[in-house]
């Protein structure tokens, strides 16, 4: 009898010494090991999310799961089964097996990452430091709403909960204790401050954007988003104009009265494509002062001399790009300082998987113990 549980003991000492890597995976793939065009076909594959998120969470050895779907990353966050941990390129093939034949294409091999690299890669993310814009905000929603979908599907329990709660943790502090978020980098946003700083009160500040495409869209919507008191929307293709004003809420306006918005607008933003100047001297004589011109376009739309007028202040896609180039370069300098946080975080989630498997692994050795007590009267 003392031989049996000497080995039994022998056993469970055995099995603490193994308890320390959490059963976690990060796999897909992301801007940076494919194309677009490959982006899409995964997301293809995937089709109705909640479905994909059912069908992967049934998998043998996979007990939790949430999808993190942008146009830059589609990948899967999972919580294995200890089981799982060593077989997880099996895993990984089945995933990518599911999906192939769900969307009928021939996907690539997934990037996976294992145990606390893929905590680290995790917190990564939701910081935005693994994004194609260095510290973009919007990956934190997007992290948070995957990891709300899988709470509605019940596809996230203790494991996933506990991982994605220290990557929100650790990315509201790096917005707080560094600068990784400051300063606008991209044309939209940059227009967008530029206007914010021109004008102290921007609730009653009116904005015109010419153009129907993505980047006036994107415009208008930025201004909206903020807080501007109207915006506009014109272009020369009415149908377009329509849609696009549909799209982003703003307020069409005729192109024929094209004259008019522009002398009624604080700021103007030209983001049409168009071999011909747009905005010319005659057309911003009557305008506002002060007026804000900003031009998105290649080729420009919007006459450079108008800038040479008192009271109005133009700013063409090269102005941006140098106000870009300088806040990306300040979020560089950052780095550093985000990724101690990020360490930070990782060995505190180590220390919370140790103290728990350690906290199992006892308990199932008191039992034991206890078991072989009573059996011994």
């Amino acid at each position: 009898m003392q031989a049996f549980h000497r080995g039994a003991m022998e056993d469970s000492l055995t099995n603490l010494e193994n308890c320390n890597q959490i059963p976690l995976m990060v796999l897909g793939i992301s801007h940076r090991d494919s194309d677009i065009s490959l982006r899409e076909n995964l997301v293809r594959a995937v089709g109705e999310k909640s479905e994909c998120l059912r069908s992967v969470a049934d998998l043998e050895h996979v007990l939790e799961v949430i999808l993190i779907s942008t146009c830059n990353r589609l990948e899967f966050v999972l919580a294995l089964s200890p089981q799982g941990l060593a077989c997880s390129e099996e895993i990984a093939a089945e995933i990518r097996g599911l999906l192939s034949s769900k969307g009928q294409v021939v996907l690539p091999r997934f990037t996976a990452k294992v145990g606390y690299q893929a905590m680290d890669y995790l917190v990564r993310i939701t910081c935005g430091l693994e994004s194609v814009v260095l510290g973009e905000p919007e990956i934190f929603g997007q992290v948070k709403s995957a990891y709300k979908e899988g709470v509605k599907l019940g596809t996230v329990k203790r494991i996933l909960h506990y991982c994605c709660a220290h990557a929100f943790r650790a990315s509201k502090r790096v917005k707080r204790e560094t600068g990784l978020s400051l300063g606008p980098v991209s044309f939209c946003y940059a227009a967008r401050r530029i206007a914010e700083k021109v004008f102290v009160d921007i609730s009653t500040t009116k904005v015109l954007v010419i153009g129907s495409g993505q980047m006036a869209q994107l415009a208008a919507r930025h201004f909206i988003g903020a807080g501007f008191s109207r915006t506009y929307l014109t272009s020369r293709t009415p149908l377009k104009a329509e849609a696009a004003a549909r799209a982003t809420s703003a307020a069409l306006l005729p192109y024929s009265d094209l004259a008019r918005g522009i002398m009624e607008a604080d700021v103007v933003v030209s983001a049409v494509a168009s071999k011909e100047i747009l905005v010319t001297k005659d057309l911003v004589k009557k305008a506002r002062r002060p007026l804000v011109i900003i031009d998105l376009a290649v080729p420009q739309t919007v006459c450079p001399s108008i800038s040479e007028v008192e009271g109005i202040y133009v700013y063409d896609v090269e102005n941006l790009q140098a106000v870009i180039e300088r806040h990306l370069e300040a979020r560089r300098n950052e780095v550093g300082k985000s990724e101690i946080i990020v360490e930070q975080t990782v060995s505190e989630a180590r220390q919370w998987w140790e103290r728990r498997e350690l906290e199992v692994k006892l308990s199932s050795l008191y039992q034991h113990a206890e078991t072989m007590l009573m059996s011994a009267f």
